[in-house]
């Protein structure tokens, strides 16, 4: 991943946390992020151990032929970062 302030490139560590669950974990600006799926398929993105965005599949709700997924964030940045983290790590298993 690539810091847009900095241009520098963070590094993401993938850890397992459960039998077959993985976390996802990086730093940027001195500040620790950590992105972990739990057993509901809702992904949770923390910094410094607070959670502050929630992604999950609205599997019931489809548009046409696209998933539709519920975002809860306090701001529109961590939003789009947790969007792209769920569909990078968990949704495409990337």
């Amino acid at each position: 991943m690539t810091d847009h302030l900095s241009s520098q490139t963070v590094p993401i560590a993938r850890q397992r946390v459960q039998l077959i669950e993985t976390a996802y974990s990086f730093k940027i600006a001195n500040h620790d992020y950590y992105f972990e799926k739990d057993y509901t398929g809702t992904g949770h993105l923390k910094c410094d151990n607070k959670e502050f965005a929630r992604v999950s599949n609205l599997f019931s709700v489809k548009i046409s032929t696209v998933d539709t997924i519920n975002i809860a964030s306090t701001t529109e940045e961590t939003a789009s970062l947790s969007a792209v983290l769920f569909h990078t790590f968990y949704y495409y298993g990337a």
